[in-house]
Parts: C-alpha cells; sequence; structure tokens
C-alpha cells in the first residue's frame, strides 16, 4: 500500500466520494468541542400553514450553512459548506462577500482536513 500525500490520492480516488453533511459534521464537532454554539442557517421555503397563502422563509438563498458563536464575545463564524472540489454558487459567494465586509468571519471549505481530496480543508484555516 502507498503512504504519504501521494498514497492518500490514491486512497481518496477508492473511497466513495464524501457528502458534504460529513464535512459539516466533522467542522460542527471539532467546533464545538472547542466551545462554539452551532447554528444551522437554512435558506429558502421551510413551511406553509394552512392559513397562509406562501412558504415562510429562514434566511434568503445563497446564505451561509452555518453560524458558529464562539465561547466568547467575539465575531460569529458564518461558513458554507461544499463537496471536495466544489466551490460556492456566484450568489453564496456574494453572501461571504458582504458578511466579510460587515466584519464577521465567513468562509467556504471542501473539506475538514484534507483526506477528502479537497482543496480548500477547514483545518488549514484554523492552524494558521
Amino acid at each position: 500500500m502507498e503512504s504519504g500525500a501521494e498514497g492518500m490520492t490514491t486512497l481518496t480516488k477508492l473511497l466513495p466520494p464524501v457528502r458534504e453533511s460529513q464535512i459539516a459534521r466533522d467542522i460542527k464537532e471539532f467546533l464545538e468541542l472547542h466551545g462554539y454554539l452551532a447554528i444551522r442557517c437554512v435558506a429558502g421555503a421551510v413551511r406553509v400553514r394552512q392559513e397562509q397563502e406562501h412558504a415562510e422563509k429562514a434566511n434568503p438563498p445563497g446564505f451561509p450553512d452555518w453560524c458558529y458563536l464562539p465561547p466568547f464575545n467575539e465575531s460569529g463564524i458564518f461558513i458554507e459548506i461544499k463537496r471536495p472540489g466544489k466551490r460556492p454558487s456566484v450568489l453564496q459567494q456574494a453572501w461571504l462577500d458582504r458578511l466579510f465586509n460587515d466584519g464577521f468571519t465567513a468562509l467556504w471549505f471542501d473539506d475538514f482536513s484534507g483526506a477528502y481530496g479537497g482543496k480548500k480543508p477547514f483545518l488549514d484555516w484554523w492552524n494558521a
């Protein structure tokens, strides 16, 4: 069996593609261990009540997947999760840029540690 970075690349090609939900779960568990409160941000229609003519909406389309609140009075972190090799849509990137310009940390990741073959792992940012 191959070892090192080249072996990992070969291994990731043999494994089924990782889901966004797995990357999100890895990041969520990591940040919760560091005292962050995870808030799932739902965009689009979320429910329709019988007495209403239209669906209620949570957040606007393109809004980041997650918001993490740190254990102290610091700014929250907004995170968009993508599958390895995928990038945010134009609308998703616009939201990340807007939140960043408003003073928040707003990022996207397509991997947790680099083990899934993504180009933008969370742990690279965390350790920097």
